[in-house]
């Protein structure tokens, strides 16, 4: 008899086969590029489907427990919004929103630089363009 595993990395998720003595399969696929995650009924059985596992649902023990598939697949599906694309959408618009507050303060700092030397009457250079 063989044994199904598989890991939730940080990043990316890991699918380990082992049917001795015919076959050993590990793939791995980063939480963006596992498609549709879905649950699946086989007569009686409940399974897992993904890009991970293209070919075959993944079945949870004896195939039975329900409540299992259903844990797996609403982990995967927030792993894939949150690492997937639409993760790395909301990281940029973060990183986007951080740098206009930096151009906002670096502005501000100009501003009360150049006050601050013509109160002391230091002679103002010309800027370079960029």
């Amino acid at each position: 008899m063989g044994s199904k595993r598989m890991v939730l990395e940080e990043e990316e998720a890991v699918l380990m086969i082992n049917c001795p003595p015919c076959c050993s399969i590990n793939t791995r696929r980063p939480y963006g590029e596992l498609g549709s995650v879905d649950k699946n009924n086989c007569l009686c059985c409940k399974g897992v489907s993904s890009d991970l596992n293209k070919s075959f649902p993944l079945f949870v023990g004896w195939g039975c427990d329900d409540a299992k598939v259903t844990e797996i697949v609403s982990e995967l599906k927030a792993r894939m919004k949150a690492r997937g694309d639409t993760g790395q959408i909301e990281r940029a618009e973060e990183t986007l929103s951080e740098v206009k507050h930096l151009r906002e303060e670096v502005s501000s700092l100009k501003a009360d630089m150049k006050l601050l030397m013509q109160h002391l009457n230091v002679p103002v250079q010309y800027e370079m363009e960029r």
